[in-house]
């Protein structure tokens, strides 16, 4: 079994569509207020929810449905939008806790180096940007933490999540969201397993979407369950022990690592399309299919599509 959360950050428009900050909207994440499970707070200027986990997809979609009810309710009448960067009017960036960075450093699986926010875009810019972070829990693949399948399981989420994603993910601010977060293999271990750091928010425009996610992720964590990770990855323990570089450990054979990492950090769909390829001869049919579908999908009206 796998569980599957998240803690999306949307951000908030007013009725001209002029982004808003949730500074004055949400509690701090000190103190954030809580619905049905869920956690709701502002994070710098934006909205942002941690989704009580699931432990099947009917329940998972459940949770997401509830936590965005909850949000929609909370930041009334201003509206979420799942859109994964924007620059805000610099009125709305007056508060002190605009220029605060909240979230701590993350990891990178490619480097095995701790990655740091940019403080300073933060402190003197005014691009924000939205993630759209999944927590992976309960199974030995996330959790394991005397062996590597965790970060083979980061690998796999960039290889069956992250290539897809650039192909679904059509708002071209993403790209953008690149340049401060969600490069390939961002990650951080957790209690519960992982927290695959790399996707923006656009997975929670539908339950479609949400689904689909869902159902690449648990195969990207199945498949190093069941060793056939290792048909693309090594690992070698005396490296890891000895070597100055740790991420010598980690070898990969079946593909060309870097090429991969290099398509996702540019959102570089020409790059991917030969990784994409090789996601699909995995993938059972219908995955492959709906991958194909949403790639052509524009994108939704989150409050439409949950009905909000």
């Amino acid at each position: 079994m796998t569980s599957f959360g998240s803690d999306p950050e949307f951000l908030l428009v007013d009725d001209k569509g002029t982004p808003k900050s949730a500074i004055d909207v949400l509690p701090n994440m000190e103190c954030p207020k809580e619905l049905d499970g869920n956690l709701y707070y502002y994070d710098n200027v934006l909205a942002e929810c941690t989704v009580k986990p699931g432990r099947t997809k009917e329940e998972t979609l459940n949770n997401l449905r509830s936590a965005m009810r909850g949000a929609a309710s909370l930041v009334a009448p201003y509206k979420l939008t799942t859109r994964a960067s924007v620059d805000f009017p610099r009125e709305q960036l007056a508060n002190p806790e605009a220029q605060r960075v909240a979230c701590n450093p993350d990891n990178c699986a490619y480097t095995m180096q701790m990655c740091r926010p940019p403080k300073e875009q933060f402190q003197s810019g005014t691009l924000r940007s939205c993630g759209g972070h999944i927590h992976l829990g309960e199974n030995f693949a996330v959790k394991n933490e005397e062996g590597p399948e965790p970060i083979f399981s980061i690998y796999m989420m960039d290889l069956f999540v992250g290539i897809p994603s650039l192909f679904m993910d059509n708002d071209p601010t993403s790209t953008i969201r690149r340049s401060l977060y969600g490069q390939a293999g961002r990650y951080r271990k957790k209690e519960y397993g992982v927290e695959y750091r790399s996707l923006s928010n656009f997975w929670l425009q539908s339950p479609t979407f949400a689904s689909l996610i869902y159902d690449l992720s648990l195969f990207a964590v199945k498949f190093v369950e069941d060793g056939r990770v290792k048909d693309y990855w090594s690992f070698d323990e005396d490296v890891f022990y000895e070597a100055d570089d740790i991420s010598e450990a980690f070898q990969c054979q079946g593909y060309d690592a870097e090429a991969l990492k290099n398509a996702i950090d540019t959102s570089n769909k020409t790059a991917a399309k030969p990784f994409l390829k090789m996601v699909k001869s995995h993938l059972p049919t219908p995955l492959a299919k709906a991958i194909t579908s949403l790639s052509r999908t524009r994108p939704k009206n989150l409050y439409a599509e949950w009905n909000l």
